[in-house]
């Protein structure tokens, strides 16, 4: 080929290159891949089976609302109004009732998507909201808990519902916004009241639009919001301030290690995923897209404060006091304000269109990776595994043997639990989502030794002519004493685990006596 000839085909080939580069980025093309992503990803989500929380929520919420809210009431942990809701979506029967009692879910993730895409497309700048949602939506947070049963995803929904309601209102003034503003932070609280740190960040924007910005106008009506705010969540207070005086009884986790707190606020397959994705974009749009516009300073500072300031304080919290908190789902608000962040960092450095493409790229590389096997797998703490163990023994074993089941919750450790029935009980909610005609046997969360005696009266009295017995613990720790009480009354022992549960098969030694 001739000077001239490669001269001609280059101009060709950089148009036919750029061509397909914008084919790529399309808008139509990115909601295609989008959709087909979320459909594959949460649609595998979907299909697990209910894990110990979502069967309390089966629990609290089977009946009707009337009965929802009788059995929630007296229980202040749970939220009143998602229990009441999820009954409209309960369905023992049905066999696609797990995914519909997620549905309000389901709702809540595309709710919270949506918030979040207004105020970054009109605060960011158009392009950005796209890229905001796609980070949200594909985020370790809205993986975890955006299939849930569980207010989680709903009451983020309303805290990207509140963000965004309060900057509409802090530009325009209008009443109307602070109608919805008041309205959404009640939904909230009503949700979650471990969410409330999200009015922080709304404080920091208010306090540097009034103060720094001097945009002082209506701030009386402001007030009147708030006031709002107050007797719309009035009713629950109680119920917070039982929950504080019972909060001995809720303990379940040790104290955070600080490594826990930057893999909470960032977690590294983000920021290497993002990374990746950003090297590549940025090799394959040459053309630097326009520059977006500063962040305005009271936006920045909400931004940031939703992102960090509730885990820190929450993690100062967990780990100088008794009351241990520091846990991710209560947190999961932090994933709006990090999303917001790495909106604005994208749409900055590749604007709107090669900015989504780096969002979907670099989400999809983790959340998508398919060596990430329990993305793809059995849920760790899903029910379904350990409970096909406990059919496959009864049915191996003729007649179904007796199981005797650890509660998760550490409220049971202060319950009368000898008293419970676990087929019918909040305790033991599990069996309670999914019926099985083994006789059930409760114990509580710790293994003391009043516990350990229990168990040794049981050994000496019920169980002491079965030939089988089960046992389902969610503690690794516990398994020894178990296997060897059970050894020294002449039991053979397997031990099966199942994601984060154990299940113990005690069948009687032939030769073993009986008494």
């Amino acid at each position: 080929m001739t000077a001239p000839q490669r001269a001609e085909a280059d101009p060709r080939s950089a148009a036919r290159e750029r061509i397909a580069l914008r084919a790529l980025a399309s808008p139509s093309v990115l909601l295609a891949a989008t959709i087909l992503l979320a459909a594959i990803l949460y649609g595998r989500l979907l299909a697990r089976s209910l894990w110990v929380d979502e069967s309390t929520t089966f629990w609290l919420a089977r009946g009707g609302p009337l009965a929802a809210l009788k059995r929630t009431w007296p229980l202040p942990g749970h939220s009143v109004l998602f229990s009441v809701l999820s009954s409209l979506f309960c369905f023992g029967g049905n066999p696609f009732r797990n995914q519909i009692l997620r549905i309000p879910t389901v709702i809540g993730i595309v709710a919270a998507c949506y918030f979040l895409y207004r105020l970054a497309e009109e605060e960011i700048g158009r392009g950005a909201g796209w890229i905001a949602a796609t980070l949200f939506l594909f985020s370790p947070m809205a993986l975890l808990f955006g299939y849930q049963a569980r207010p989680y995803a709903l009451a983020m929904a309303a805290s990207a519902a509140s963000c965004w309601t309060l900057v509409r209102w802090a530009a325009t003034r209008e009443r109307r916004w602070l109608v919805w503003y008041a309205l959404s932070s009640a939904l909230l609280l009503h949700l979650h009241f471990l969410f409330s740190p999200v009015f922080l960040a709304h404080a920091v924007f208010l306090l540097f639009e009034g103060v720094v910005r001097r945009r002082t106008a209506r701030w009386r009506e402001l007030v009147l919001a708030y006031a709002a705010i107050a007797a719309l969540v009035a009713p629950i207070v109680p119920r917070f301030l039982q929950t504080l005086r019972e909060s001995h009884t809720l303990v379940f986790n040790e104290k955070p290690a600080i490594q826990e707190l930057p893999d909470l606020l960032l977690p590294s397959s983000v920021s290497v995923g993002l990374l990746l994705a950003g090297l590549l974009v940025h090799g394959l749009f040459r053309e630097r897209s326009a520059a977006a516009r500063p962040l305005p300073l009271p936006l920045a500072a909400m931004f940031v404060t939703l992102w960090a300031a509730g885990p820190l304080i929450v993690f100062a919290v967990s780990s100088a006091t008794p009351v241990r908190v520091f846990v991710s789902r209560y947190l999961s608000y932090s994933g709006l304000g990090l999303a917001l962040l790495l909106a604005y960092v994208g749409y900055r450095m590749f604007g709107g269109r090669a900015g989504r493409l780096w969002a979907l790229l670099g989400m999809a590389a983790i959340a998508a990776n398919p060596l990430r096997v329990v993305m793809f797998g059995a849920g760790n703490e899903e029910l379904k595994p350990f409970l096909d163990i406990i059919r496959r023994e009864s049915a191996r074993a003729g007649a179904p043997p007796p199981v005797l089941f650890q509660s998760e919750l550490p409220e049971s450790n202060f319950a009368d639990w000898r008293a419970q029935n676990p087929k019918d009980s909040y305790l033991y909610t599990p069996f309670a989502a999914y019926p099985i005609p083994n006789p059930l046997l409760p114990l509580p969360n710790r293994l003391t030794e009043e516990v350990k005696e229990h168990v040794s009266s049981l050994l000496e009295s019920g169980l002491k002519d079965r030939p089988e017995v089960l046992l389902v613990t969610h503690t690794p720790s516990n398994v020894a004493w178990f296997a060897g009480r059970f050894a020294a009354a002449g039991f053979r022992v397997r031990v099966q685990p199942a994601n984060a549960f154990y299940v113990l098969v005690f069948e009687r030694s032939a030769a073993a006596p009986k008494d």
